[in-house]
């Protein structure tokens, strides 16, 4: 899942590197005084590319948040390239005769091509054809409504993912002190031991030393006997 999105955004990004070329070969044109239409539909082509793409990439990243494929971090990382995603998008909107902000999606036609609000666009698809402008906003509005939830719950999850990591991060503060207590115990029992140890050797000797004493004295003690027994 992880590749795959890396892979679709590095598509959005040339999709996006495509449209900004060719918006600047329709500015070269267009101050020259030649026709544009071919740079114009080219850069058109290409955001409506980008902009299926970043719908994608946010689905995937709602979907990977929800089934925490990616850390939090990660997801926040690849939120802030969709956002750059969405303002190069925009930009590029802008940058070829988008006339209103309510307009800033691969479905406004109208904004791309500079048509008056009767006109049809230069390209459909099967989910547009036959769509008016209103229609193409109502559509349009109802897409960023669903991005928006999906955001919504992309700071949710993130923010769900934050409170887990708190919770682990206490539970291992707890378990480091334990940890510390145990190794303090060990210590001090280590100490006691290597104490009484030195003991039993200190007694050991002792004992050995009195033995001999005791041995050295029943020596004498016979020989005396021996000796005091008249032959």
């Amino acid at each position: 899942m992880s590749s795959r999105w890396l892979a679709d955004y590095e598509r959005a990004s040339d999709k996006a590197q495509d449209a900004q070329i060719a918006i600047t070969e329709r500015n070269r044109l267009q101050k020259k005084g030649f026709n544009t239409t071919g740079a114009t539909n080219q850069a058109a082509k290409c955001l409506k590319e980008v902009g299926i793409l970043i719908e994608k990439l946010e689905s995937q990243l709602h979907s990977d948040v929800q089934s925490y494929a990616v850390t939090s971090k990660e997801a926040e990382r690849r939120q802030n390239l969709i956002q750059q995603l969405k303002s190069k998008h925009s930009q590029g909107l802008g940058a070829i005769g988008s006339t209103s902000t309510n307009m800033a999606s691969d479905y406004q036609r109208n904004a791309l091509f500079g048509a008056s609000s009767g006109s049809r666009p230069a390209y459909d698809d099967e989910h547009t054809a036959g769509m008016d402008t209103q229609a193409l906003l109502q559509e349009q509005d109802t897409i960023m409504a669903e991005q928006d939830r999906g955001l919504e719950t992309i700071g949710a999850a993130a923010q769900r993912l934050k409170q887990v990591g708190m919770v682990i991060g206490d539970e291992l503060d707890d378990q480091n002190e334990m940890l510390d207590d145990l190794n303090d115990g060990m210590d001090h029992t280590q100490h006691r031991l290597t104490r009484e140890t030195q003991h039993v050797v200190y007694v050991t000797e002792k004992a050995k030393a009195g033995g001999m004493f005791c041995c050295m004295f029943l020596l004498i003690v016979a020989i005396i006997v021996v000796a005091a027994i008249p032959k």
